[in-house]
């Protein structure tokens, strides 16, 4: 059974030509055979993990009340909403097509790149809790798209790419963060799905979390756990502008998040691409010139699939 590869970028960080390609190497077959990987040799602060998930266990004790306060109108992008949202808001499966099944048993707190800027008015209440969890979401921010940027480089030389290929495509992007929490399941509930099974949409996500949970589908059929054996390693998945650039040669995996007997936290960055990049399958990947997928931009392609997810007609 195939597992998930674990990646030490440490290697990459040195700078050495030999050694990036190395890691390079490793990432393509890992796209190739799971789309999954856990990267370790980061280089980012411990603490900076250690801050934001304290931050958010501390919100998700505060009272519902409170809770529902941090929500707004404006989004960092029309696709995603900021602030809270309560269980049962969202439902993966409608993303996949699916109607008629149940909504995910999540509580989450999103927030788009507009948590940059420190002036911009954002639904986090004046309570000490939640100024302490703006200022260390920013911080968890700012190391993901630090990774991200590496590992943009790194899949461009995977795929015989210019290192800077994705600069360009990248460099106005809507990213997002998102904390979530998962309730321990009780013995009465009918179903254990936290997040129901579904292929994210994006360039990339990268996730940590604490407590079993995650799942991931492979090509045998088979679900295997994605662990990491410290707060400190990232979960790192292609999404599905990955597989289309790449013509079905790098998989965007399907994964689902179940309950379990103990509460779970996860926080997720979702690396995306400027709304007007073309998504289009990259000529080494043509088999006989031709391709799966027709060309689209990225804005009209994420935005069918955000409007099926939260259950929105564009």
């Amino acid at each position: 059974m195939i597992q998930i590869p674990v990646i030490d970028l440490s290697k990459a960080l040195s700078g050495d030509k030999q050694a990036r390609n190395e890691v390079a190497a490793e990432i393509d077959q890992a796209c190739r055979e799971i789309g999954f990987i856990t990267i370790k040799g980061h280089g980012i602060d411990k603490a900076i993990f250690d801050d934001v998930y304290a931050s958010l266990n501390a919100f998700y004790a505060l009272p519902q009340t409170q809770k529902a306060q941090c929500t707004t109108d404006v989004r960092p992008c029309h696709h995603q909403v900021n602030g809270y949202s309560a269980l049962l808001a969202e439902n993966a499966h409608r993303l996949m097509g699916k109607e008629g099944l149940p909504s995910d048993y999540l509580e989450k707190f999103s927030m788009g790149r507009s948590l940059l800027d420190d002036d911009f008015d954002l639904p986090f209440p004046d309570h000490p809790t939640c100024i302490e969890l703006r200022a260390n979401m920013k911080r968890y921010y700012e190391a993901c798209l630090d990774l991200t940027k590496m590992l943009t480089e790194l899949f461009a030389i995977a795929l015989d790419l210019p290192e800077d290929y994705f600069a360009d495509k990248v460099d106005d992007s809507w990213d997002y963060l998102r904390l979530h929490h998962y309730p321990a399941r009780p013995p009465e509930m009918n179903h254990d799905q936290g997040f129901a099974e579904h292929a994210d949409m994006v360039f990339m996500t990268i996730l940590t979390n604490v407590q079993d949970g995650l799942e991931v589908l492979t090509k045998e059929g088979d679900w295997v756990k994605a662990q990491t054996s410290q707060l400190d390693q990232f979960i790192v998945n292609i999404g599905d502008c990955m597989q289309r650039w790449s013509n079905d040669e790098w998989v965007s995996t399907i994964h689902r998040v179940t309950l379990t007997k103990t509460e779970r936290q996860s926080i997720i960055f979702f690396k995306t691409v400027n709304e007007n990049t073309l998504i289009e399958t990259f000529p080494k990947f043509r088999k006989n010139g031709k391709s799966k997928y027709q060309p689209i931009s990225f804005e009209n392609y994420v935005g069918e699939l955000a409007a099926k997810l939260f259950g929105k007609k564009e």
